[in-house]
């Protein structure tokens, strides 16, 4: 049985609910980010999406082949290699974390939950009979 419009309606609300349990500050950005619809299944996926994106890039899973790439063409001033990378914030993003940069050596792999977020998409399109 596909999934429903108002089943939707309620895995939006859990979603943001599990937003705001457990990462109270990427719940405002993901939903600033996600494109509204009138259609709720589509706006679920959009919702998943922006959040499969948002953990993808706070995830260190890329980190080693990022600094593999980068050491192929950079090298420090006495030679070395690079041996880690890290961004410093902006003012607004340094007020939403509460740091003034982020390590990609320090981050969480979030691989994992990235396939299973993905896996979950997909099976919702094809739950909703929403079009790929």
């Amino acid at each position: 049985m596909p999934l429903s419009r108002q089943d939707c309606v309620e895995l939006v609300r859990q979603v943001e609910g599990l937003l705001r349990e457990y990462d109270p500050g990427s719940l405002e950005p993901v939903l600033e980010s996600t494109e509204h619809y009138n259609d709720p299944r589509r706006y679920l996926v959009e919702m998943l999406r922006t959040i499969r994106h948002l953990y993808a890039e706070r995830s260190s899973g890329m980190y080693g082949s990022i600094l593999d790439t980068v050491n192929r063409f950079v090298r420090l001033e006495d030679g070395s290699p690079v041996r880690g990378i890290s961004v410093t914030l902006s003012p607004a993003e340094r007020e939403i974390y509460e740091r003034e940069e982020i390590s990609f050596a320090e981050m969480p792999d979030r691989s994992e939950f990235l396939e299973a977020l993905e896996r979950i998409i997909a099976d919702i399109i094809h739950e909703s009979e929403l079009p790929q």
